[in-house]
């Protein structure tokens, strides 16, 4: 069974993208709320551990499905997506 819940507001920050620092985009507006899956995504901003350096850095974002259990929400399904990177190549590639 789904319902509609007008009360749904998204916020993206500038982090790890091309647009000045400290500054977020907000949307506001109404989604279908499914009462047994679901999708979340989340976005993220990686920095290169030592082993590559640390003149790297990817931002992208996560497309999870989630079905709902007895224990609660879990992901069933997860996708990663790349949307920007920059400097040392091994670090992006993972080799």
């Amino acid at each position: 069974m789904a319902r509609r819940d007008p009360l749904v507001c998204v916020v993206v920050a500038s982090t790890g993208s091309l647009l000045p620092r400290n500054k977020a985009i907000t949307w506001k507006g109404t989604c279908v709320v499914h009462d047994d899956r679901g999708t979340l995504v989340w976005f993220y901003r990686e920095l290169p551990d030592a082993l590559y350096g640390t003149e790297s850095t990817m931002a992208g974002r996560y497309d999870d499905d989630l079905v709902r259990t007895p224990t609660g929400w879990r992901i069933s399904h997860r996708r990663l997506v790349a949307t920007w990177a920059d400097g040392n190549p091994r670090v992006v590639r993972g080799g």
